[in-house]
């Protein structure tokens, strides 16, 4: 009777060891800390005459500040929100501000929480509060109208873009480089996919339900968020939508390239009044 309870406790144990296992695989993704997401690097600027702070509303309770800069061009048809990937803040972004300038937008750069000189601690929820403080100072201090505000998103802005874009107005959608969700950068295999019964920053349950013009742009080479995300946003979206594939481009270097800046200018160039 010993050796028939024995191999009965063997077998019982053979069949919930890997299904403890996965709960706890499940579980310790679930609860990775927002660092192993967020990785803002050091603060690579210094306030300054056009640094300005918007008030930003907070997932503890109180509201915080987060850096912006505005770069006004006169006679400007659109402004663009910039939402900037990971491991970068404003500093790193100046240039690219400055080219915006150059090819005749206006725009918005914000620090999402606890990135720069941004207050508080970065999470995907903060994020969405961090996104909408910037378009609110559009709107409401900036006086910038829904139909001249261009949501653009790189990376990981990608998803803080989509997600924006699902609660307020705007006259079109940049996304460069995007993620289809958090954890299909980090998990190719399907399987895992089918069984994750939860994930982050989830663009591709979001895009189709969009109701605005996207234009969809990445490089073949990204070596961070493979092209077949780019792709599958692009088909899961209404139109209008458009997507341009560049070469050689890795995962930042798209606005570096002046084909870019003509796609960028032809997309604008078809978007009307909302």
């Amino acid at each position: 009777m010993l050796s028939s309870w024995l191999s009965t406790a063997l077998a019982s144990w053979f069949i919930l060891l890997p299904l403890v296992l996965l709960a706890g695989f499940f579980l310790l993704i679930w609860l990775l800390p927002p660092h192993l997401i967020f990785q803002p690097p050091a603060v690579s600027y210094r306030p300054d005459n056009q640094l300005r702070f918007l008030d930003a509303p907070s997932v503890a309770g109180k509201p915080h500040r987060l850096a912006a800069r505005y770069l006004k061009v006169e006679g400007a048809r659109f402004t663009i929100l910039y939402h900037h990937g990971n491991a970068v803040d404003l500093g790193g972004l100046q240039q690219l501000q400055a080219q915006f300038a150059r090819q005749g937008y206006s725009s918005l750069f914000y620090d999402y929480s606890g990135y720069g000189l941004s207050e508080g601690q970065s999470s995907e929820h903060q994020t969405r509060l961090d996104a909408r403080a910037a378009y609110d100072y559009l709107r409401h201090t900036l006086h910038v109208p829904a139909e001249r505000i261009v949501l653009f998103g790189h990376s990981l802005g990608s998803a803080v873009a989509v997600e924006l874009a699902s609660r307020v107005a705007a006259a079109g959608l940049v996304l460069e480089s995007p993620l289809l969700s958090a954890y299909r950068v980090q998990f190719t295999s399907p399987w895992i996919l089918a069984l994750l019964p939860f994930d982050r920053f989830k663009s591709i349950d979001k895009i189709a339900r969009l109701a605005l013009p996207v234009l969809v742009v990445h490089s073949r080479d990204d070596p961070v968020i493979p092209v077949s995300h780019g792709k599958m946003l692009y088909r899961l979206a209404r139109e209008p939508k458009q997507l341009v594939l560049f070469d050689h481009a890795g995962h930042a270097g798209i606005t570096h390239q002046e084909r870019f800046w003509s796609v960028l200018r032809g997309f604008l160039n078809t978007l009307t009044p909302i």
